[in-house]
C-alpha cells in the first residue's frame, strides 16, 4: 500500500488503527463522536485542494453509507449541518461542478445494480433539507426507472410482491416531490422544467411495481390496511397528484391569507366604496348646482339694476428721507509754491 491509499485510509469513517491517534480517539468516545470529529477533519482539508475528484467519489460514497446505517435520526440534525456546509453552492469549498459534486449518486443510479440503487437514495434522503439540482436529478431518475424493469429483483415470498422494487418507486417520487419544495424560492425556475418533472415521473409511473398481479386476498391480512404494496401505491400516486396541482394549479393568481392576517371581505369593502363614491358624486352635483343657482340669480339682479360708470383718481405723495452715507473723503488741494 502506498502513501495515497494510506492517506485515503485515514480519511474514511472507519479508520485503520495506526490512523486512530488522538482527538477522540484518546478518550472513551462514542461512534457519532468518533464519525462527527472524522468529518470535521476532512471538512477542514476541502479549502486546500487536496481532494481530487477520484478520491471524493471514493470518500463521500462511504461517509454517506455509514451516516445513513449508524447514525439515529435524533442525531442526525448535527450532521446535516456538517453535510451542507460540504454540499450547499454558497458554502461548499470544493472546486467541483454539480456534475462532479453528485457523480457517486448519478453513478449508482445509472450504473449500479439494486442495492447501489437503493443506497443512492438513501443518500439523496438523507440530503433531504440540502437543494440538489434538479435537472441532474431528474435525468439520473429517468434512466434509473428504465433500467429498473429489466433487472432482476428481489421478491417477497410472502405476498409474490417485491417491496424493494416498490420502495424505489417511493423514493423516487419522494425525493422529486421534496425537492421540488425546497426549490420553492425559484419559481420561474421550476416552471421552465415542468415538463421534465412530469415527463419523469410518468416513466417511473410506466414501469410495473410488481411482475405479477398483486391482489389483497391474504386471509391474515386486513387487505389495504396491512398490505405494504398498496399502501404504497397509493402513497405514489398521491404525492404525483398534489405534484401536479403545485406545477399547474387552477387559479394561478390568488389572494393568499395567512392564519396570523385578518380575514378581509373583498365584495363588502369593494360594495362599500361604490356606494361612497356614488353618495359624493350625489354630495358634489347637489353643491355645484346650487353654487350655479346662486350666480346665475346675482347675475340676473345685476343686469335688472342700473350701472353708473364713474371714473376714481388715486393720488399718490412721495415721501423723501435722509439716507445716511458715509462722509466724503475730504478733497486734496495743491499748494503751488512761487
Amino acid at each position: 500500500m502506498n502513501h495515497y491509499e494510506n492517506f485515503i485510509e485515514t480519511l474514511m469513517p472507519n479508520p485503520p488503527e495506526y490512523a486512530k491517534v488522538g482527538g477522540v480517539w484518546d478518550k472513551l468516545s462514542t461512534k457519532k463522536e468518533q464519525m462527527r470529529d472524522g468529518l470535521h477533519k476532512l471538512l477542514a482539508i476541502m479549502p486546500y485542494d487536496i481532494i481530487t475528484l477520484n478520491m471524493w467519489n471514493r470518500l463521500i460514497p462511504e461517509w454517506m453509507q455509514s451516516i445513513c446505517d449508524l447514525i439515529e435520526d435524533d442525531d442526525f440534525s448535527e450532521f446535516r449541518i456538517l453535510l451542507s456546509k460540504i454540499f450547499e453552492p454558497d458554502l461548499r469549498p470544493l472546486p467541483f461542478n454539480n456534475e462532479q459534486l453528485y457523480q457517486f449518486i448519478t453513478d449508482n443510479l445509472t450504473t449500479g445494480d439494486e442495492t447501489k440503487i437503493s443506497n443512492a437514495l438513501d443518500w439523496i434522503l438523507s440530503l433531504m433539507e440540502i437543494t440538489i439540482p434538479l435537472p441532474i436529478l431528474l435525468d439520473a431518475f429517468s434512466k434509473c426507472a428504465s433500467r429498473i424493469s429489466q433487472m432482476e429483483l428481489k421478491r417477497n415470498n410472502e405476498n409474490g410482491l417485491e417491496e424493494e422494487h416498490i420502495s424505489l418507486h417511493v423514493s423516487m417520487i419522494d425525493i422529486i416531490s421534496q425537492q421540488v419544495s425546497l426549490n420553492d424560492q425559484a419559481q420561474q425556475e421550476l416552471k421552465t422544467i415542468a415538463e421534465q418533472i412530469f415527463s419523469t415521473c410518468a416513466i417511473i409511473l410506466q414501469k410495473p411495481f410488481a411482475h405479477c398481479k398483486h391482489s389483497c386476498r391474504n386471509p391474515e391480512l386486513d387487505e389495504f390496511l396491512d398490505c405494504l404494496a398498496c399502501q404504497q401505491s397509493v402513497f405514489v400516486y398521491q404525492t404525483v397528484a398534489r405534484l401536479m396541482e403545485r406545477l399547474s394549479p387552477k387559479q394561478e393568481l390568488r389572494i393568499v391569507v395567512h392564519a396570523d392576517e385578518p380575514i378581509i371581505d373583498w365584495k363588502t369593502q369593494i360594495a362599500d366604496i361604490s356606494s361612497e363614491e356614488s353618495s359624493d358624486s350625489k354630495s358634489g352635483s347637489s353643491v355645484l348646482a346650487s353654487v350655479s343657482d346662486t350666480l346665475s340669480s346675482s347675475l340676473l339682479q345685476k343686469s335688472a339694476t342700473p350701472q353708473n360708470f364713474e371714473l376714481h383718481f388715486q393720488t399718490a405723495t412721495i415721501h423723501e428721507t435722509n439716507v445716511e452715507f458715509v462722509g466724503l473723503l475730504p478733497s486734496e488741494e495743491v499748494c503751488e509754491i512761487a
